[in-house]
């Protein structure tokens, strides 16, 4: 696939529904329209946000398979010299907290310099900000870089809550740690 062959419809935090539907009927006119294969030919993947398809498979060889035993959150954490640990998680379906406290359990004594991700705390989850908000203090991040799917009610009561920590993310920012 070359840039520019693929469109991106973007249906978060819903499920397939008539007005998506609707979305990609007129997706595959304008692909069609541009010289690209938007018919029966072509192919439309959806994957569904809430419950990221991608966070219960594995890699294995050029494929993907399903593994029924990860149900927890992925997470990438990066030693910055002179700094502490950069933590870049996924959407934090399950919990933030949870991200830094298995964080705190596998790199002890290391500080967490920044946690950067979806903290997956908006529409269902928002009953849990505070809480949520409250439990952060006892990691001392020094930067917290929320993004997409962490909604806005969270950024605000983190704002409220740690100041110029906070500086919620967004695509083709550059952070300088």
């Amino acid at each position: 696939m070359e840039p520019g062959e693929a469109a991106v419809l973007r249906n978060v935090g819903d499920r397939v529904n008539p007005a998506a539907i609707e979305m990609i009927k007129l997706l595959q006119s304008v692909t069609q329209a541009a010289g690209g294969r938007g018919g029966p030919e072509g192919n439309i993947i959806v994957l569904h946000h809430t419950d990221c398809g991608i966070k219960h498979c594995h890699q294995q060889g050029d494929g993907w398979e399903l593994d029924p035993l990860i149900t927890d959150e992925r997470y990438l954490a990066v030693n910055v010299r002179g700094k502490g640990l950069v933590v870049f998680s996924a959407c934090s379906h399950a919990g933030v907290v949870n991200v830094l406290h298995e964080v705190r359990r596998r790199f002890p004594g290391i500080p967490i310099h920044a946690l950067i991700g979806g903290y997956h705390l908006s529409g269902g989850s928002e009953a849990v900000i505070d809480e949520t908000v409250a439990d952060f203090a006892q990691f001392a991040v020094d930067l917290i870089l929320p993004g997409h799917c962490t909604g806005w009610r969270t950024v605000n009561a983190l704002e409220r809550a740690f100041g110029p920590k906070v500086v919620p993310i967004a695509v083709g920012m550059r952070i300088d740690l």
